[in-house]
């Protein structure tokens, strides 16, 4: 079974929003991942340090430094939580952002989390969809 293997935020990040659409609820740290693989980690918490608030045009981030044993595990070039974004725009587009220049400042956060997965669900029109 496919899904996303998520550190979900077990707090609220203290931070206001710059776009209408806003959800800062996790950090995906392996997208289409087998459930088989990763079941064991599930339930296990960890600190993250929010380094830098970013944004562009579109969408608004935390950076974040993982600890190096999540960052082994982590396939995401740009470890983040997605504060906000325009209508349009996907939350997915943070990673493009903080790859490329954008406007950010720096920040020093703790921000606790815990491992869970998130099975993809497929809906009768065969569009996948991510359950919350």
């Amino acid at each position: 079974m496919k899904g996303i293997l998520w550190a979900r935020l077990q707090s609220d990040v203290p931070l206001t929003p710059l776009y209408p659409n806003d959800q800062p609820h996790h950090i995906t740290l392996r997208y289409g991942a087998e459930r088989c693989w990763w079941f064991w980690l599930e339930g296990i918490h960890f600190v993250a340090i929010a380094q830098e608030l970013a944004h562009n045009h579109r969408v608004q981030a935390i950076a974040l430094k993982l600890p190096w044993w999540i960052r082994l595990l982590c396939t995401n070039p740009h470890p983040h939580i997605t504060v906000s974004w325009i209508d349009g725009a996907k939350a997915k587009e943070s990673n493009e952002m903080l790859s490329q220049p954008h406007t950010s400042i720096p920040i020093r956060l703790t921000v606790e989390c815990r491992i869970e997965f998130k099975l993809f669900m497929i809906n009768f029109e065969h569009k996948l969809i991510i359950t919350y």
